[in-house]
């Protein structure tokens, strides 16, 4: 598939996900013991609408497909986020940073972009709740989507590498008890492997 293909894939199963502020990433998933989580994260994205959404993620397909990594990602955030809850959650770390020593202060600085990110990506600045059930056995596929339309209202299933992502409406987990699945509840949407 091209380039244009998969961008026209992707608006059309993922459009419901693309308004209001979200994070757009693109994410290294190789498994290179030897760098830091942190270097997983090669690009983010802070989008205020569905137009800038897409055109993100026609950026990040463009370097996926110019790197050609197999390993590399493109994921969003599930759940829209809420700027003034980011922002809230952002005040209070720079007054943290403010007794941090020289080094860790300046460190806080040169780094605020990808500070703030990480304040709206919190779950206490979700706008939204829904959450993201990750089957990666195929065989349980069933069980979890019938157990999981009992619960709540099912939004969306999708297929990953590995299996499917079922995007619902928040429920009670205990209630749900299908084994080898994931509840995630503020989740990165699998947009591009």
């Amino acid at each position: 598939m091209n380039l244009l293909q998969e961008l026209e894939k992707i608006k059309k199963e993922f459009r419901r996900f693309s308004s209001g502020i979200r994070v757009v990433l693109l994410i290294d998933r190789s498994k290179n013991k030897d760098r830091e989580k942190k270097d997983r994260f090669l690009r983010k994205i802070v989008t205020k609408n569905s137009e800038e959404f897409f055109d993100a993620i026609e950026m990040l397909l463009k370097e996926r497909f110019v790197f050609g990594g197999e390993d590399l990602r493109i994921y969003s955030s599930l759940n829209e986020r809420d700027i003034n809850k980011a922002i809230r959650l952002f005040k209070f770390e720079m007054l943290e940073n403010d007794y941090q020593n020289e080094k860790e202060w300046v460190k806080f600085y040169f780094d605020i972009k990808n500070r703030f990110i990480s304040c709206l990506m919190r779950p206490g600045s979700a706008k939204e709740s829904l959450f993201l059930v990750d089957v990666d056995d195929n065989k349980k596929f069933e069980e979890a989507h019938k157990k999981l339309q009992e619960l709540t209202e099912v939004i969306m299933v999708y297929k990953t590498k590995k299996g499917k992502h079922i995007v619902v409406k928040p429920f009670n987990p205990a209630l749900f008890e299908v084994e080898g699945c994931e509840i995630k509840k503020d989740a990165l949407l699998l947009l591009n492997y």
